[in-house]
């Protein structure tokens, strides 16, 4: 083997000694391969022989790399250094220079040996999946005191929400599309859910109470500018009755998540003469829907007003709107832009006819602007 001395003995004694290369010792030393000859004589003749020295390597250094993960599905091809003369063994018997591993994973040993010795590398393999699909659930409308709490096991798997955020849990009290993504080195999944928050308010504006007289009709309206169920005492499922005789007048405004009422008393009067009434809102929300968007005043006999005085101010004194038009009407507007919610405080002075008499009277107080 390579590394090592052979000595080559020429076997007799009492002769004179010649090898190839000239010496004249009885043994002949050699670290290499070769052919070697001697020739031995005396002085009744001589002889000669050859021999032939081989100096095998010994196997290689295997190298089978460092242990490694693999996705589900992937192959490695782990390949043998081999040479001349050199055995190959791998852990299951197999003597090819390549070993495919493909599943699922473990201790792979491969040895090559030859008569001067042997050489082994080992190395370990795992193999890990991708990750699961996962859903976080369907699309929720929530109330606007109320939370969903999503969550994901997440095992192995690095975790990032659609804020960046890696905590396996969120807790959700706003409108948006909350989404997901679970990740290895193997791939992801990723899901999202859509969370609606119900901000709408039922806004009731029915009058306290009106008073009747023979033939009068009164409208009285509870529509609101989203969807909503309405249920009336007298039995009525509508948004708005009319109502032509005294009585109590009670409306229960229902929707996913809020719930009101309201009443109207009307009242008979004791002296029916066609004097006008006038009813002041104290709430509007000017959304553009049609229902109690404006600020305004209401009466039964519209014909008889003569003339409107009006000034809205905000919580700091400042005029934010005048006009002297009939009807008197604000859209929570100033200079063209909306106004912030919040508390706004009106004067009014209303010029009307009452039974043939000029009358002038005079109304303050707030509204509030919702929106």
């Amino acid at each position: 083997c390579d590394g090592e001395t052979i000595t080559i003995e020429s076997g007799i004694s009492g002769v004179q000694y010649l090898w190839q290369d000239g010496s004249t010792l009885d043994q002949f030393v050699t670290t290499q391969s070769g052919v070697f000859s001697i020739n031995v004589s005396n002085a009744c003749g001589n002889d000669q022989d050859t021999i032939e020295v081989l100096f095998e390597i010994n196997p290689p250094a295997q190298d089978l790399g460092p242990d490694s993960t693999l996705c589900d599905g992937q192959e490695l091809i782990l390949t043998a250094t081999s040479a001349a003369g050199v055995s190959l063994m791998w852990q299951d018997g197999r003597t090819d220079e390549t070993f495919s591993v493909t599943s699922p994973g473990g201790l792979y040993v491969l040895t090559a040996s030859n008569r001067c010795g042997e050489q082994t590398d080992s190395l370990r393999i795992s193999y890990i999946n991708g990750p699961p699909s996962f859903d976080l659930g369907p699309d929720t409308t929530l109330c606007k005191s109320e939370s969903i709490l999503l969550s994901v096991f997440p095992g192995a798997y690095d975790i990032v929400w659609q804020d960046g955020s890696t905590i396996p849990e969120l807790l959700v009290t706003q409108t948006g599309i909350y989404s997901l993504q679970l990740s290895n080195v193997c791939g992801l999944q990723t899901d999202s859910i859509e969370v609606l928050v119900n901000a709408n308010v039922i806004l009731l504006n029915l009058p306290p109470q009106l008073l009747w007289c023979p033939g009068d009709i009164f409208t009285l309206d509870a529509t609101q500018p989203f969807e909503a169920t309405y249920l009336w005492n007298n039995g009525s499922v509508n948004s708005s009755i009319s109502v032509s005789a005294p009585g109590q007048y009670l409306v229960e405004v229902k929707t996913y998540c809020d719930q009101g009422a309201s009443q109207t008393d009307i009242l008979p009067q004791d002296v029916c003469s066609p004097s006008p009434v006038f009813y002041i809102p104290n709430i509007f929300a000017p959304d553009g829907s049609g229902v109690n968007d404006k600020f305004t005043l209401f009466t039964n006999l519209p014909q008889n007003i003569l003339r409107i005085d009006g000034e809205i101010f905000d919580r700091w004194g400042n005029l934010v709107f005048a006009s002297r038009d009939i009807p008197f009407e604000w859209e929570g507007n100033f200079n063209g832009q909306p106004m912030n919610p919040g508390v706004y405080v009106y004067i009014l002075r209303i010029t009307y006819i009452d039974n043939g008499e000029t009358l002038v009277k005079d109304f303050s107080g707030d509204v509030t602007l919702v929106r």
